[in-house]
């Protein structure tokens, strides 16, 4: 057409309208790792579209084929490394402790999941490298089993106890479920005095437990100067603790101690449903923080408990040394 110089005048010219070259696309199934999408149309010369409905993707998944107490896709090779053990499951050898399934799957990083039984029947609520793996700049997994020299936590399933023969015991059917207490500990025998196994941070002390036990157990005999006539001597959580031992498959299994806070808070938050029906506080091994008011405290981890046992609750609380309450014995391995 023609258009003026100077104006916007113009002879011959006529306008066509703006429109996509639409085409037919045809569907394209989602796979196991791809999206996929529906049939629909799309312009040929912009991504324009009509109609289109992403598919995406997705494993199928299903128990395995193999007996395995895991999850597996039915259309790849997809395997879920979270396998549910069962006691049967582990190998030990040489002191240790490996998980061997029941099936014949390929695992990439197999890792015990949380409420499966532990080698020694208990269960198992903690996991560190599922909660602490780091990448390096190199881009290997750190992780953090490799560095504390343990992996699992595993807690008794039920509550420590004494047999017909006094002897404490958390395999038999608990026939004296007994309480037992933290201690009074005195470094010059007149006044009670910390032994320096208190936490702060956010961990507060998780996987420390194992320590704390020893260091209440080495101080046993410094007692303060009442203890024995008030009869806080006897029945101290740590030396009850020290003394379980139950035997597996020919496995002796003697390494129990009294859990920190952190370790009690973890168990709180796992899901696993606990060894008693009612609302109570469980002993931890961690000396209560603060001023010279709180120096005859211990931190204990009070349980809210459900309808079925269920864990709907936990909060920190400072007990005396002499209040006798229960303990749940855990492991780490």
């Amino acid at each position: 057409h023609k258009a003026c110089e100077n104006c916007d005048y113009t002879e011959g010219k006529e306008v066509v309208p703006a429109g996509h070259s639409l085409e037919d696309i045809e569907a394209k199934p989602a796979t196991c790792t791809e999206d996929g999408y529906n049939a629909h149309k799309a312009c040929e010369n912009c991504d324009y579209t009509e109609g289109k409905e992403v598919v995406p993707a997705g494993h199928t998944i299903v128990d395995c084929a193999n007996g395995g107490s895991h999850k597996e896709c039915s259309v790849c090779d997809y395997v879920d490394n979270t396998y549910t053990a069962k006691q049967s499951d582990w190998t030990i050898s040489e002191g240790k402790t490996v998980l061997t399934p029941s099936c014949s799957c390929e695992f990439d990083n197999i890792a015990a999941a949380i409420g499966s039984v532990g080698p020694a029947g208990g269960y198992i609520f903690y996991d560190c490298d599922a909660d602490n793996t780091a990448e390096d700049p190199d881009g290997a997994d750190n992780k953090a089993s490799e560095t504390c020299g343990w992996r699992y936590l595993e807690a008794s399933k039920i509550l420590l106890g004494q047999d017909a023969d006094g002897n404490y015991t958390i395999d038999d059917p608990v026939t004296k479920n007994v309480k037992v207490i933290f201690g009074f500990y005195s470094e010059d025998g007149e006044n009670i005095s910390r032994i320096g196994i208190t936490e702060s941070g956010k961990n507060q002390g998780l996987g420390l437990g194992k320590s704390y036990t020893k260091t209440l157990c080495d101080n046993k005999d410094k007692l303060y100067k009442d203890a024995e006539l008030t009869g806080l001597a006897t029945n101290l959580a740590c030396v009850a603790v020290d003394s379980i031992s139950i035997t597996v498959n020919d496995v002796v299994f003697d390494d129990w101690y009294v859990p920190s806070t952190g370790e009690m808070t973890v168990y709180a938050n796992s899901g696993l449903k606990a060894p008693f029906s009612s609302t109570q506080t469980l002993m931890t091994s961690t000396e209560a923080a603060g001023d010279d008011s709180f120096i005859g405290k211990f931190k204990g981890v009070e349980f809210t408990i459900g309808t079925s046992k269920e864990i709907t609750g936990q909060k920190v609380a400072s007990k005396g040394r002499g209040d006798a309450m229960r303990v749940i014995p855990i492991r780490q391995f």
